[in-house]
């Protein structure tokens, strides 16, 4: 199996850009509603030359299905369970991404955060959370998907400069009701 950094090498290659999305873990009912988001905007990002890739610290394969059966996202993710990938893209300084103490995590476990490069490796979009009581330990106050797309999307359809914007955040409850109500 190619390593984490061959493998986002390999899909920048053949994309315009990339999407990445970091999530925690199959069982973080934030991070399912968050790959639930994306996976709804999926046709847009590749119908605009993107590749949309979830990326995770978690190591054992069937955490990757549960997050596909949960979420409906059938595109590409990315394994990085000693990190390879996050200390890359750290040290190029393009995203800092938390990594925390957690049972099930060898190496630690990366926090979310959001990700969208060019084909050249520059950064569009950027965006890392820092945990937090307030955020519930990085679970919440993620930006809205759909309205960082938008901006992205303006950008890779040359209507703007640069990605712009205040994001509205996904709540406590729009988090928790990926967990009750699947």
């Amino acid at each position: 199996m190619a390593s984490p950094l061959s493998q986002l090498e390999n899909f920048q290659k053949n994309s315009d850009f990339v999407f990445l999305v970091f999530y925690r873990g199959h069982w973080c009912p934030f991070c399912l509603n968050y790959i639930k988001s994306l996976a709804t905007l999926v046709p847009s990002i590749k119908a605009a030359g993107g590749q949309p890739i979830i990326i995770t610290a978690e190591d054992n394969p069937s955490s990757l299905d549960i997050v596909r059966e949960k979420t409906g996202y059938k595109d590409a993710a990315i394994s990085d369970p000693c990190h390879d990938l996050v200390n890359d893209l750290r040290r190029k300084t393009l995203i800092d991404l938390a990594i925390t103490d957690r049972k099930g995590y060898p190496h630690g476990m990366v926090q979310p955060g959001v990700l969208v490069l060019g084909r050249e490796g520059e950064v569009l979009y950027s965006w890392a959370i820092r945990p937090s009581l307030s955020n519930l330990g990085g679970a919440k106050d993620r930006p809205l998907l759909e309205e960082v797309w938008r901006d992205v999307e303006a950008v890779v359809q040359g209507r703007e400069k640069v990605v712009k914007g205040v994001y509205g955040k996904q709540t406590f409850f729009q988090g928790i009701g990926m967990k009750l109500f699947g």
